[in-house]
């Protein structure tokens, strides 16, 4: 049930008003009859396994919190293996099947028929983060379990996010909502501007991309680089939107959700690029995978230098580049899904290596952190890199995605035009998002292209 669908407005609509006209003690409930027919649309095998997923952490939370020493140990363990094991296996498991079978020469089994169960995902990560929050005795356990699934399963975060933290989703469940003007108005317009981004950028964008990269044999290296141009765009405009809508959907219900983008092509590097774009996932990177291995590595090296390096810096490279390719493995299935993690991996760790150097050169030539085009430039460059690496993201393999580089680089010529009315609304779509957000990154600091809170004023 796409959210730019007819039936997703139906759905939501009949939702809303059925949410604020019931009791506010069976809300919660509500909200999970709602979000179970929202999965229901996709798969009711699927959704059976998020409930048995759903119980089986219920009940482990509880008896996280309740045991002591080795017991909490092996419980967690157990449990946070058994998610993590549920994601691999979906998300592998065709991959693997299919590997072997080739090899094998045999007929394909029952695993090549499975597919990646829609915001599992999104779902794991969540849950991982609730046990994990629970361990480090942030939170306590949930102890209402309808409240617990509801939170879990709630429609506008499910299919692709963000990935709340469990301190700020489960009070906004055990809380009674009302209806509200001024916030359903707010939400709405969020939800509008999603829509654009999706329905008119995104989509007009993704016309012009998928000709080119469907069929990157056929064309050059300008082409190509035109196309990867768009894609920075168009997955950025999707992505948002989506993401627009999930917000302005659960603000109408009286929910409030993480905003997982804040301009980010406006950011003056690599490492700033990751604060603003997917900013419950990266977060989520940060605090459970890099500064724990972090801080892990830390008392294993001995403060000193290697090959003239600081072990600081040594260990920022390692924890680096293993969270990007666990990011890059977590998009998706591939080499090239790894190599995308990795560069921006090697892209931190040049940015903290060459940190103190770059500060001395710019000293020396009188330029001001502050300067505006020194800031240009960086934007420019982090841009570039950021879009280069998105080659990888958008190509379905390795090897497409090095004949694209090739090409780009050693293969000039004429831009395929197929229809220069798409050509001219797609860059319309771009110049305007970029005008909007560099309005709200210099006056604004909004997530809308408006401040006013009535449709006329």
């Amino acid at each position: 049930m796409a959210f730019n669908s007819i039936d997703f407005t139906i759905f939501f609509i009949v939702t809303t008003v059925l949410f604020f006209l019931l009791p506010k003690k069976v809300q919660w409930l509500w909200l999970l009859i709602c979000s179970s027919y929202f999965y229901y649309y996709y798969s009711l095998i699927y959704l059976l396994v998020f409930f048995i997923i759903i119980v089986l952490n219920f009940f482990a939370g509880i008896q996280i919190q309740k045991s002591v020493a080795l017991k909490k140990e092996t419980i967690f363990i157990l449990t946070i293996g058994f998610n993590i094991f549920v994601l691999c296996f979906f998300k592998y498991i065709n991959t693997l099947d299919n590997s072997i079978n080739s090899i094998t020469s045999t007929s394909k089994s029952i695993f090549s028929e499975l597919i990646l169960p829609l915001g599992l995902s999104f779902f794991i990560f969540t849950m991982l983060a609730y046990l994990i929050e629970i361990k480090r005795g942030n939170i306590s356990a949930e102890n209402h379990l309808g409240i617990f699934a509801s939170a879990f399963m709630f429609f506008p975060k499910l299919a692709q996010g963000p990935i709340e933290r469990p301190q700020h989703i489960f009070p906004q469940f055990h809380s009674p909502h009302t209806f509200d003007y001024e916030r359903t108005l707010a939400g709405l317009k969020l939800m509008l501007w999603g829509l654009f981004k999706k329905l008119v950028i995104a989509d007009r964008l993704g016309i012009y991309v998928n000709a080119v990269f469907n069929n990157y044999e056929h064309h050059n290296g300008t082409t190509l680089c035109l196309a990867t141009f768009f894609y920075s765009f168009q997955i950025y405009a999707d992505f948002s939107g989506y993401t627009d809508l999930a917000l302005g959907g659960a603000q109408i219900l009286g929910f409030n959700l993480t905003n997982n983008f804040n301009r980010p092509y406006f950011a003056i590097s690599v490492k700033e690029f990751w604060t603003r774009w997917h900013i419950s996932f990266s977060t989520w990177l940060r605090d459970y995978l890099f500064l724990p291995t972090a801080y892990a590595l830390a008392g294993k090296f001995r403060n000193e230098k290697y090959l003239m390096i600081t072990s600081d810096r040594f260990i920022y490279m390692i924890t680096a580049i293993f969270t990007f390719a666990i990011c890059g493995i977590w998009h998706g299935v591939g080499m090239n899904y790894l190599i995308w993690g990795l560069l921006f991996g090697i892209g931190l760790t040049y940015l903290n290596w060459m940190a103190k150097l770059n500060k001395k050169i710019r000293k020396s030539l009188g330029i001001k952190k502050t300067s505006l085009i020194l800031s240009f430039i960086k934007i420019i460059t982090t841009f570039i890199f950021i879009s280069f690496a998105w080659i990888f993201f958008r190509a379905d393999n390795t090897t497409m995605s090095f004949e694209v580089i090739r090409k780009i680089f050693h293969d000039p010529g004429g831009v395929f035009i197929a229809d220069l009315t798409d050509i001219i609304f797609s860059v319309f779509g771009i110049l305007f998002l970029v005008a909007v957000e560099f309005y709200q990154e210099i006056i604004t600091k909004s997530n809308l292209p408006y401040v006013n809170k009535s449709w006329v004023k």
